[in-house]
């Protein structure tokens, strides 16, 4: 038998070390393999309760958006001002009147007080969202013509063809 010095020995101890270390891993990446099947399942179950509960909170933040708007807003028309000469939505203008609660410094309150708009291109925002998803039936029907069943294409038409001064048929 030889005898194997102590440098030999501590490389041998090295290499072996660094076996050990890797066959641990090995062993506890098995281990975490054999439970990532119920860990999956679990996780599914925690991601499917989170989403429908923020669908719930966005559905609730959504309806908050909406009742707040309406408590500011309300009684929306359309009026059609039609072209003496030409005919057709390319050359009628639509002036569109709301109420809205204002703060007047006279009466120390908020009081309702008409909005008038000359044209949905220059409708605000928030006013023309709110007519597109929840108000559609104020918009005129010849609008609404260019993409029945979709106010938002719809208006997205009238809005492009009006700036073009014609609509596609």
């Amino acid at each position: 038998m030889t005898i194997r010095t102590s440098d030999e020995i501590r490389d041998d101890l090295a290499v072996q070390g660094k076996a050990l270390a890797q066959a641990n891993a090995d062993a506890a990446l098995h281990e975490r393999l054999i439970a990532a099947k119920a860990e999956a399942t679990r996780l599914r179950k925690v991601c499917d309760g989170l989403t429908a509960e923020l669908s719930q909170a966005q559905a609730a933040e959504a309806k908050a958006v909406i009742a707040k708007f309406e408590a500011g807003n309300r009684n929306f028309r359309v009026e059609r001002v039609q072209h003496d000469q030409r005919k057709g939505i390319a050359h009628d203008r639509f002036v569109i009147t709301w109420e809205r609660l204002c703060y007047d410094m006279n009466a120390h309150d908020s009081v309702w007080q008409d909005q008038t708009i000359d044209g949905f291109a220059v409708l605000p925002d928030d006013v023309m969202q709110y007519i597109l998803r929840h108000k559609p039936q104020v918009i005129p029907a010849d609008i609404l013509a260019l993409a029945p069943d979709d106010p938002f294409e719809a208006m997205g038409r009238y809005l492009t063809g009006k700036a073009r001064g014609y609509f596609k048929a």
